[in-house]
């Protein structure tokens, strides 16, 4: 994480960086303090355009990743998709979530 005040040429060396990283990924995701009412969009951008990168790389990564993320979240992954939109490219799956005991359990005590 790359952090300080402004004007102080951050992108510009996460940009620098980037050029020089020849292994793994490499994402830059940047928080707007006039934009605050978005939370998590740094995170959210950072990990948007790692999601890109992995569509990039085609259907056979995009499966594996998809099996984990079900495997260890099981439904739960549309939670994911609710912060880093651009998952969705990744895995097969509608935002829409199924309803579960805990759901309806939860929607009674709301109401």
């Amino acid at each position: 994480m790359i952090s300080g005040y402004s004007g102080t040429g951050k992108t510009t060396l996460a940009f620098e960086l980037k050029k020089k990283t020849k292994k793994g990924a490499f994402v830059t995701g940047k928080f707007d303090q006039y934009n605050s009412g978005e939370p998590l969009s740094a995170i959210s951008q950072a990990f948007g355009e790692l999601c890109r990168m992995i569509v990039k790389k085609g259907a056979a990564l995009c499966k594996e990743i998809e099996d984990a993320l079900h495997a260890e979240l099981k439904s739960e992954v549309y939670l994911l998709t609710q912060i880093i939109p651009d998952l969705k490219q990744v895995i097969n799956q509608s935002t829409e979530r199924a309803n579960t005991s805990d759901d309806t359990t939860s929607e009674a005590r709301q109401t």
